[in-house]
Formats: structure tokens, sequence, C-alpha cells
């Protein structure tokens, strides 16, 4: 195995071909929980037919019971943090420890080719990190070195790498990867070797807790409740605009999809939304007439769309300005990915994502502390991927949040000593690019200010939910399709 080194080019190649690999055997997503789909075995262009599924709503929202990993993935915005805050120091020179030591080495593995290659931008913002850390001094004193190596998107030798990074490379620290089809069996096989890890790319809470990892924490929202925020906001809405029945979607490749969009069903029920239609879909789909037809037929006023792909995104849509359905609010992550640009307008979205909305946890202009270096870190990212520098995506608060937890916590105690790092991020909460969080007894990152997010009429988005977070106001109901 040898170190690997990212290109600019490689990247760039990952930018411009989005819309190519997409289309190869539906083999890459865009958001960071996709799993190997597999090939249709008919060509892609039949409607999806499932028969709808109608679900008998609670008598009162507080009288419906929301499943084990759906309250463990609400406890994550709604436990109080209430642990004494992390207090890193400034090192000049090394603890007594490590005045011999010449360099601390950080171990990663992450998927820099293959179907999961549009992580690359997280590797590229670990090297950030590292250059930040060089940049000022280096940690406890020292140059730091990033050893990465290219898992090439399979799960195997993501293990192996990881292994080989713990015992042969004995690196100092080890960094989290990413996505969840690779990511969860890589911890059930390296956490016996006591190593700390942020896990900022596997999202499925069920996976992590049951039972929890020894040395693994999750800073990460879990897969059922990446769509949290819209229910609260429509629960907020005055009672003769608040919609009365939903439709919610998913991709059924997906553990991620699945999960959210399942949840989805419990969570619209537990603000008494009535979710009257509910359905999956397979990968390579290319005609969505047939099901937004039984959405509108449904009677729905909401649509969530849990999907990892930009087709859907797209062409959902498009088939509901066609029939002339339009809900009065469509959720969908997609559209804070590339691949949604106005070609006409720089910096913006297109027509077709006007007033969607979508999931928010850190705003470059949210206050430092909690969101600490929330304006640096989306500034960085956001040139890189190509984004608009008024878009936040909050696949890029992991990879640099999870490093910031590190960082504290090795630069409060002076060690690189696993178990003392382990000891300490488990007794303190901290400030992170997505806000002030501690770890709960399933090493759960809570303390969350998960916000909802809207594109804006003009391409660009705006935080409208909670009122303490908003920078507009929420456009409701939406707009017509544009």
């Amino acid at each position: 195995m040898t170190e690997q080194k990212i290109s600019r080019r490689r990247y760039l190649k990952y930018v411009g071909g989005i819309a190519v690999a997409a289309a190869a055997a539906g083999a890459v997503g865009y958001g960071i929980h996709d799993v190997m789909k597999p090939p249709p075995t008919a060509p892609a262009t039949v409607t999806v037919t499932p028969p709808p599924v109608t679900v008998t709503t609670a008598s009162t929202p507080m009288a419906f019971q929301y499943s084990e990993n759906i309250r463990r993935g609400i406890a994550q915005f709604t436990t109080p943090v209430t642990k004494p805050l992390a207090e890193p120091k400034d090192w000049i020179s090394p603890p007594s420890e490590y005045k011999n030591k010449k360099e601390i080495v950080i171990g990663s593995s992450m998927p820099l080719t293959g179907m999961y290659s549009w992580a690359t931008p997280w590797a590229k913002m670990y090297e950030y990190w590292v250059k930040m850390l060089n940049d000022k001094g280096g940690l406890l004193g020292l140059p730091v070195r990033l050893l990465m190596y290219d898992s090439g998107s399979d799960a195997t030798r993501e293990i192996a790498n990881n292994t080989k990074l713990i015992t042969v490379d004995k690196v100092d620290l080890l960094l989290g990867g990413t996505p969840t089809a690779t990511i969860l069996p890589t911890f059930g096989a390296i956490d016996k070797y006591g190593y700390v890890i942020m896990n900022i790319g596997c999202a499925t809470i069920k996976g992590m807790t049951n039972p929890p990892f020894e040395n693994i924490f999750t800073y990460d929202f879990g897969a059922e409740v990446y769509a949290y925020s819209i229910w609260p906001w429509l629960d907020s809405l005055p009672p003769d605009l608040k919609p009365k029945k939903s439709a919610i979607m998913y991709a059924e490749y997906s553990p991620f999809c699945v999960d959210n969009g399942k949840a989805c069903v419990e969570l619209s029920r537990g603000v008494g939304i009535d979710p009257v239609y509910v359905s999956s879909y397979p990968a390579g789909v290319t005609d969505y007439t047939s099901e937004v037809m039984k959405m509108r037929d449904s009677g729905a006023e909401v649509l969530v769309l849990a999907d990892t792909e930009a087709a859907p995104a797209k062409l959902i849509p498009k088939a509901a300005k066609m029939i002339g359905w339009q809900p009065k609010a469509y959720w969908d992550i997609q559209y804070i990915y590339p691949g949604f640009e106005d070609p006409d307008k720089p910096g913006s979205l297109g027509p077709l994502t006007y007033n969607t909305v979508l999931p928010v946890n850190h705003w470059p202009t949210w206050p430092d502390p909690p969101f600490k270096d929330a304006k640096l870190w989306v500034d960085f990212y956001t040139k890189l991927i190509g984004l608009s520098p008024t878009t936040a995506n909050f696949d890029f608060g992991w990879p640099a949040g999870g490093a910031q937890v590190l960082q504290a916590a090795v630069e409060a105690t002076g060690s690189l000593d696993q178990k003392v790092l382990k000891d300490y991020i488990w007794k303190h909460s901290f400030n992170t690019l997505c806000g002030h969080i501690e770890f709960n007894e399933y090493k759960l990152a809570v303390g969350w200010q998960m916000a909802l997010g809207q594109i804006t009429g003009d391409g660009k988005e705006a935080v409208v939910w909670p009122d303490k977070l908003a920078t507009a106001k929420a456009v409701y109901p939406k707009p017509p399709w544009q």
C-alpha cells in the first residue's frame, strides 16, 4: 500500500464528470450514503407503480410512539449540552512526554477512486486542516504529517487500510472516513484496537448503537432524521396554513434513503400531518409521472424526497409541473450539491430548485462561538467544490467538525494516548463548525442546531427556521414550479 496524493486534476474530473458518472450504471450518488446499486434487470424506462401505503394517523401527535431509532435521532437535536466546555491549550513546545518525537502522524483512508470518489473533497478538507495545524506551529508544538490511503470505494480495502495504519504505520491519530457502506464494516473490524475515531460518514443510527462501538464517537446525524427540521417548521405554521397530508418517497437501494424515508412517516405523523402516500423506487428510473399523479390524487400537500441521486430530484419536480400538481412544500437534500447550477447565472441554482426546503447545520454568518470557524470552512469548501458562496453544504460539516473535536481533545490533554483522549471527549463538550455539542451514552453527538434552508426565488440559499438562526422569512406556500 502506498501513500496517495489527491490532485486538483482528479477533483476537477470529479466535478466536471458528475453527470456522466451518474449515468454509468447508476453507480455514483450525490449524497454521502449511497451503496452499491444492482444493475437493472430491464431497461430503466418503466414507470414505478408501487401500491400506495396509507397509514392511520394517531389521535393526537403526543400519542404517537416514535421508534427507538427515531427517538435517538430526535434526541440529537433536543438534548441540552451540560458537560464542561473543552479548554484547548496553545503548545509552543511539545509536552515532556513527546520532547524527542519528531512529528505527529495522522492516518486516514478515503475513497479517492471508485463509485464513492465524490468524497475526494472530504479528503481535501483533511489536507487543509493539517495545513492549518502546521501553519500555526503544528499540533502539541510538533509538525503534522497526513498519511492517506485510497480505499477504492471497497469495504475490504477500507478495513485493510485502517488495519495497516494502526498496526504497521502506528499512526498517532486516526480520522474517520465515508460512506456508510464501507465504514460500518470497518468500524466493526478495527474498534478492537482502541483508537478513538470521529465518525463523520456513517449515518445509520441502528448500526452505530446496538451496541455502541467502544471507541467510535459519531459526529453526524442519524439517517433517520436528516429531514427532521421540516416537520417542526410545518408544525409551527398557523393552524389555517398547516398542511394536513404528506407524500413521502425514498430510494430503496440505499440504507440512508430507506431509513430517512421510513422515519419521515413517523415524523410526519408526530406533528399531526397524515402521510397518505408512501412509496419507494429502484435505481435507474427515468419516468416518475405515474407516481407523481398518485401523490397528487392522494391529496398530499407536502412532498419529501429521500434520495441520493440528482436524477429523481430533477425528474420528479418536472413531472409535478407537467401534471399541474403544486405541493405547498417540497423537501429535498440534492439541491446543495453540484449539478443544479444555472448556467446563465453563475453562483445561482436553476429555477427548478426555487423555494425548495432542505437541511442546514452550519452557516457562515452564525455566531462563533459556538459555530467554530464557520466562515473560514464554508469559504474553503464552496470554492473547492464550485458551489455558490451563499450555500452551506451539511456534508462538509462532518470532516471539519470531527477534526475540531479531535484537535481540541489533544490540545486540552497534551496527550496522544487513545484512552486519555477517549475519556476527555466523553466528559466534555465542544464548539465546532456545526455548533456546541457533546456525546451521549450511545456516543452520538447531541446539541445540534438543525435548521431549515430554502432556495430563494433567485437561486440562492437562505435559512428560514428556527427564527433565532434565520436569515430570511420562509416563502410558503411554495409558488408554482418554474
